[in-house]
């Protein structure tokens, strides 16, 4: 059963993606989260955890069945992630996404999971630039404090950008995103993902 501040999220939502209560034959209109929203539950989840830590195991859940639902409703949904991309990384597409098929939706998602979590072969290939065989040593943040190696970073997140389609919402990010924001992306992936980075490194990983 959902507590009450979900309950007025998914309300919020489904407002957000223009849908409402269905009137079953003149009976009275009922909230159903069970059967009439779990569609629409799987679209608040995305959009409630953007952000968060819990982001991933959502995603990973939720992403086919949202991928299966309307383009309108998944359109929507869209709109309000690119909007949080907006708030959390102050960053504003040059040029306003379309969203009229399924592959413009999913260069949204996969922009999503870039930010959250599948970012892995690109952090280790910019890693391999400075040089280290490991970063769990390493102070990240003091590490980008020194001017010659912010310059690398950001000389080497442009180059591995081209690891992601031209078209791709992952390269445009990358390249447009201003710099004190994509420095710190690249912390908050470096600092969250030390382990499985530095696995990455210590094996020579080719990507």
């Amino acid at each position: 059963m959902l507590l009450r501040q979900e309950q007025q999220d998914l309300k919020t939502l489904c407002n957000i993606i223009d849908i409402e209560p269905t009137d079953n034959e003149g009976e009275e209109t009922q909230f159903d989260i069970g059967e009439q929203y779990s569609n629409q539950y799987d679209l608040l989840q995305l959009y409630t955890y953007f952000g968060t830590e819990e982001f991933k195991e959502n995603y990973l859940i939720n992403i086919n069945n949202i991928r299966n639902q309307d383009i309108p409703q998944q359109a929507s949904l869209c709109r309000e992630l690119l909007d949080k991309i907006d708030t959390i990384y102050g960053f504003t597409f040059p040029q306003t996404p379309s969203l009229l098929i399924q592959y413009d939706l999913d260069k949204v998602y996969n922009l999503s999971a870039f930010l959250h979590f599948d970012y892995l072969d690109f952090a280790t290939n910019v890693w391999k630039s400075f040089r280290v065989n490991s970063i769990m040593n390493i102070n990240i943040k003091d590490y980008f404090n020194n001017k010659s190696n912010i310059n690398k970073l950001l000389e080497q997140i442009t180059n591995n950008s081209l690891l992601y389609d031209e078209d791709s919402l992952i390269n445009k990010f990358l390249n447009y995103c201003d710099r004190d924001n994509i420095l710190r992306m690249f912390i908050y992936m470096s600092n969250k993902s030390k382990v499985e980075i530095s696995t990455n490194l210590m094996k020579g990983m080719k990507l």
